[in-house]
């Protein structure tokens, strides 16, 4: 299994790196969902109000159910969908690539959408990120298919990581890299906030 698909396959599950994990300097850092490896102490975060381990994400099989409990937010879409060919190991337009990583590094509240495609055509994934504010908080939902398997999952809002992280993916020499620092986005363990959004937690 090779260390790109064990990162896809944590992003989807919701396992996100720890932050000393990815680094711009070998492999540009470390997702996919959107975000991962194979730890999963992500699996759960902790409530400020409580000592209970919160649950970081859920996943579903029926997507009606899915569609009533994705995310809803009422925010701009900051940038075209990002979509990476794993087969070509490369971004149809590297441009929105960057984009992404602009707005999580200035912390601009708004909607991203990342596509994956792996390279035997068989399985792919997206995840719709929101922006919730300008401390950085990101919640997101969705969909992976693989071998006819379709499946659903939501995720609570975990914190960015500094602007500096993503300042430095943009210097990213390959494609590959970018994307294995994109998947770094996330900072810690999820939160319980309030939002303004319908759906999620």
């Amino acid at each position: 299994m090779t260390r790109l698909w064990m990162i896809l396959v944590a992003m989807v599950c919701g396992c996100a790196p720890k932050a000393e994990e990815t680094s711009t300097d070998t492999d540009a850092g470390a997702e996919a969902d959107s975000d991962g490896n194979t730890d999963t102490d992500s699996d759960s975060g902790t409530d400020s109000g409580s000592s209970e381990p919160l649950e970081c994400s859920k996943y579903f099989d029926d997507d009606d159910e899915y569609e009533k409990q994705q995310w809803d937010c009422d925010l701009k879409t900051l940038c075209d969908t990002v979509s990476y060919d794993d087969g070509k190991s490369a971004f149809h337009s590297r441009a929105t690539a960057e984009c992404m990583l602009q707005a999580f590094a200035e912390r601009q509240p708004g909607k991203l959408t990342l596509d994956y495609q792996d390279s035997d055509i068989t399985s792919s994934w997206t995840q719709t990120m929101f922006i919730l504010d300008t401390e950085g908080h990101v919640a997101k939902h969705g969909v992976s298919y693989s071998d006819m398997i379709t499946s659903y999952s939501i995720n609570r809002p975990y914190l960015l990581q500094s602007p500096s992280y993503f300042e430095g993916c943009l210097k990213a020499d390959s494609d590959q890299e970018m994307l294995e620092c994109l998947f770094g986005w996330r900072d810690g363990e999820c939160v319980d906030i309030e939002t303004t959004c319908d759906g999620g937690f």
